[in-house]
């Protein structure tokens, strides 16, 4: 999440909203709710209660939490197409920035700028444990693994152009990443 927070910061979240403690204490109780759901102690549902919870405690009103599912956490990615719901499964993160801003566009923009990247790269990587364990993974929702892997890089690569002005050295290590997936993932397809 640092990189979340650095391109706040960038692009004019200040600092005070950013770190403010309610948002901190957010974020570490969905965090939590998380690694609890990763590791299977807890159902999706408890897990979005959870994360709702939060911002109870925090002092929101339903009707915020209710916008804050609706404009950031449940909304679609407005450029990666539908089918590929793997790489919403962080969306859950962003309960947490409720505090930072109330221009959910700006942060479902920069959320949207390298998330579904990251996930894809974890995609990449997990491509056949994934698939033996009945995991979620964007390359396992298309028609087929080619399709989807080459339908989403050139997507993957338009999205994480948003990020070279307000950070280009985190830029230039994530188009690297995004070219070697490209490599590694072009040669498991050749193998398989």
């Amino acid at each position: 999440m640092p990189l979340f927070y650095d391109l706040l910061l960038k692009s004019g979240v200040t600092s005070e909203r950013v770190l403010d403690e309610k948002h901190l204490l957010v974020a570490e109780g969905v965090l939590d709710s998380v690694a609890k759901f990763e590791f299977h102690e807890i159902s999706w549902t408890e897990h979005l209660v959870n994360c709702r919870c939060r911002l109870f405690e925090r002092g929101f009103t339903v009707e915020h939490v209710d916008e804050v599912e609706r404009e950031l956490v449940f909304r679609p990615f407005e450029i990666i197409p539908a089918e590929y719901t793997a790489l919403n499964r962080a969306n859950t993160f962003l309960y947490a920035t409720g505090f930072v801003s109330s221009d959910y566009a700006h942060v479902r923009q920069l959320w949207e700028s390298f998330m579904p990247l990251i996930l894809f790269l974890d995609d990449v990587e997990d491509l056949d444990a994934d698939r033996a364990r009945g995991e979620e993974n964007a390359l396992l929702q298309g028609v087929s693994i080619e399709e989807s892997f080459f339908a989403l890089h050139p997507i993957l690569k338009r999205l994480l152009l948003r990020i070279q002005p307000l950070n280009p050295a985190v830029f230039a290590h994530l188009e690297n990443l995004r070219q070697q997936a490209f490599q590694k993932g072009f040669v498991q397809l050749i193998r398989a």
